[in-house]
């Protein structure tokens, strides 16, 4: 919706029509190969993924004098390896953000109800919690589990 380029990277193939769907123009189904083929070639690199292994290839998909944006913090089950050299000599920003500011929170959502860009989510009934519990435990959901509380009071 902002008019860029959009290229997706993820580990499994059967993702790659879903990913289209949302928006991305292309995607790129990563393996070490891959990605140092593709290393040095992104002007900004959004990296939302849930750990720290591999952070370095990730890191160095960062064009020269571009931007590497960790969103979210990952659970960082090892400390991820960052060699200063790559930013330093290839001038890349090194930025991340847990939440927006309350000024950024605004503008996300007018942006987005704008654009007609919601959220994906799995709604699960207050019943099915331990089915939505499990998913998330797994590493399963496809982008948020949403349980509806509102019967809760009942058990």
């Amino acid at each position: 919706a902002w008019g860029c380029k959009v290229t997706a990277f993820t580990s499994s193939k059967d993702k790659e029509e879903f990913i289209k769907k949302l928006g991305a123009d292309r995607v790129v189904v990563g393996n070490a190969e891959t990605y140092q083929q593709e290393a040095g070639k992104f002007d900004v690199v959004l990296n939302t993924l849930p750990s720290s292994e591999n952070f370095s290839q990730y890191l160095g998909l960062t064009a020269p004098l571009g931007t590497f944006v960790q969103l979210g913090a990952p659970a960082f089950d090892k400390p991820a390896e960052i060699n200063p050299a790559s930013l330093i000599f290839g001038h890349v920003k090194f930025t991340g953000s847990g939440v927006g500011s309350r000024k950024e929170t605004v503008e996300m959502l007018e942006f987005s109800a704008k654009h007609n860009i919601v959220p994906l989510c799995e709604e699960f009934d207050y019943e099915n919690f331990p089915q939505a519990f499990d998913r998330l435990e797994n590493g399963k959901p496809i982008f948020r589990c949403v349980v509806d509380a509102t019967k809760a009071h009942k058990h």
